[in-house]
């Protein structure tokens, strides 16, 4: 009976402690993983940015130069925003690997030729590169449309330039969580913005040596203007469930939105891609008229916010205490039985 009441009162503090985490964690086993929260170092200790300036010449700036904003968790890394043009090699080589890249990034004004994230060597003689770029695709370099391309040649070039367009010709876009993985077995490429499938191709090229992630910063261009933070990377790629998670620590969504993306993970096989996109479109559309008001009513917020996670703590702890409160009276029970 004691055994049975012990085993009870740890899964009792199991589940709270899963409630607390559920649909919030991401995957531990990255490879890398910034946060951006005022260190240019990574979770693992074993990844620091290093600046880079124009097509990987020498940079105007220092680390000591780096510029922080304030990001949907914490604080975020501020690309360019100084003026100074430089990027940044995150150190974390990809080469022969398959992939998943994950971040939040925001860009206040227009994204176009530089990459936001882009991952090849240095010396791009021979081309062999994948990257996100915030304001064209793959069909043409001014066709305003963000997505994922590689060096692979053709009409277009082997890439992802989905429906679902995070800016246009002449405006940015709000914070998006933006992931795509990368199979070296198959070669498949998958795009996902706010943890929804928005697109897929075959035949993006495997990355060969010295296959370098960089923000920001390419071979060619000068270093684009815009913000990211929570940068995951991992040398595997990622299903759907787990990119949900990566979505929910990320901080962008709100809870109703989490709940639409876990129905759209549980359903994927039965939703259309011209729904997902609808839907995303409507999500982002939301947020957006949200973050225009968000400046009048930023203090009601906070209160709000401060209040329904005061109220949170006081019922996990509430539950925790309870669950002690057994424990003890079980093992003290057992003491007296036995005297």
């Amino acid at each position: 009976m004691k055994k049975k009441l012990l085993v009870l009162a740890m899964a009792a503090t199991m589940a709270v402690a899963g409630a607390m985490t559920a649909f919030a964690d991401a995957p531990d086993d990255y490879e890398a993983y910034f946060s951006f929260d005022e260190t240019i170092d990574d979770a693992t200790g074993n990844y620091s940015l290093e600046v880079v300036g124009k097509a990987f010449a020498d940079a105007v700036t220092t680390t000591d130069d780096v510029v922080y904003t304030d990001g949907l968790v914490n604080k975020a890394l501020s690309v360019n925003s100084d003026g100074n043009l430089d990027g940044y090699n995150t150190g974390v080589d990809l080469a022969g690997t398959s992939y998943t890249i994950s971040f939040v990034a925001q860009a206040d004004t227009y994204v176009f030729a530089t990459p936001v994230v882009w991952i090849g060597r240095a010396d791009q003689s021979t081309e062999n590169w994948h990257g996100f770029w915030g304001g064209f695709g793959t069909s043409a370099w001014s066709d305003g449309v963000a997505g994922v391309s590689s060096n692979e040649s053709g009409d277009p070039r082997v890439g992802i330039a989905p429906e679902t367009m995070l800016n246009s010709a002449s405006t940015g876009f709000t914070w998006t969580v933006i992931t795509w993985t990368f199979d070296a077995d198959t070669q498949t490429t998958t795009l996902y913005y706010d943890g929804v499938n928005v697109g897929s191709v075959e035949g993006m090229p495997v990355l060969e040596d010295e296959a370098d992630v960089y923000i920001g910063a390419n071979y060619w261009d000068s270093p684009c203007v815009f913000y990211i933070d929570e940068l995951y990377i991992y040398t595997r790629v990622l299903t759907e469930d787990e990119i949900a998670t990566v979505v929910s620590a990320s901080g962008v969504m709100s809870d109703e939105e989490k709940e639409s993306l876990a129905a759209y993970v549980e359903e994927s096989e039965s939703i259309s891609e011209s729904e997902r996109v609808s839907e995303l479109a409507s999500v982002q559309a939301s947020r957006n008229a949200a973050t225009a008001d968000s400046s009048d009513d930023s203090s009601s917020d906070t209160s709000s916010d401060s209040d329904s996670n005061t109220t949170t703590i006081v019922v996990v702890v509430v539950v925790i205490v309870v669950v002690v409160i057994v424990v003890v009276a079980v093992v003290l029970g057992s003491k007296k039985k036995k005297k």
